[in-house]
């Protein structure tokens, strides 16, 4: 695909650049990742806790609940930073019915809403659990997706719902109420388990892929980090950056 011409004013131009700039060194999402990491060692703590750090074990769940639903809502806004050009094109062109204006990026809150949006702007939007590279012939590196192979935003989704059914209270009117409750306490720690080990499958060694913005001379092309997040106990990490 052929470059775009880069139009605007010099200082949109200086915008674009200045965008470009932040996307490749990944500062940004750095920072973001470095959120990831504070959670799960938070839910960590509290799962290996011998007693309940709360004193009460419902409580105890719902706190790491809360973790994981945070984990969710910083991958959706990771991936927002990744593609924030087109996901404010996008939004802009969503004009609200009552105001007449278009939608306003910076107050997006709702994980799930997210990530719906960066599915149709870039289908290859999700962060993805990626193995060692494998060499090949002619000296250029192939990166396979990691064990728990190829996720969707779907599955994000799905986590997402799982939190947010531990973390609201019950209508003390819905029919049997009672039951509903206490199979929610029995399954409570399998299903942060789970949902813990596959969020940190796919996030902890993973490749991001993103769109060059479209004011740019790279429109049209994508560019990857390839994320390691290292050792459990610090805030260290490694990102590459390819275009």
């Amino acid at each position: 695909m052929g470059q775009a011409k880069v139009r605007g004013t010099k200082q949109e131009r200086e915008a674009v650049a200045k965008e470009l700039a932040s996307l490749l060194s990944g500062e940004k999402y750095k920072l973001q990742m470095i959120e990831v990491k504070r959670r799960f060692r938070a839910a960590a703590h509290i799962l290996n806790s011998d007693s309940p750090v709360t004193g009460d074990i419902e409580i105890d769940n719902e706190c790491a609940f809360a973790q994981v639903r945070r984990i969710v809502e910083i991958i959706a806004f990771s991936a927002m930073i990744a593609d924030r050009m087109h996901y404010e094109a996008q939004r802009f062109s969503e004009v609200d019915k009552r105001s007449g204006k278009g939608g306003d990026y910076t107050k997006d809150w709702r994980a799930t809403d997210i990530l719906e949006r960066l599915e149709k702007i870039n289908s290859d939007f999700l962060p993805q659990s990626v193995g060692e590279p494998i060499a090949g012939p002619d000296n250029t590196k192939h990166i396979p997706f990691g064990i728990i192979g190829r996720k969707t935003h779907e599955d994000l989704i799905s986590i997402y719902k799982n939190a947010s059914r531990y973390l609201h209270s019950s209508n003390p009117f819905v029919a049997d109420l009672e039951t509903l409750s206490l199979q929610k306490k029995r399954n409570a720690r399998t299903t942060l388990q789970e949902d813990l080990a596959l969020l940190r499958g796919i996030i902890w060694k993973h490749r991001k892929i993103s769109l060059m913005p479209q004011s740019s001379k790279e429109a049209g092309r994508q560019f990857a980090w390839i994320v390691d997040l290292l050792d459990e106990a610090s805030d260290d990490m490694q990102i590459v950056t390819a275009v």
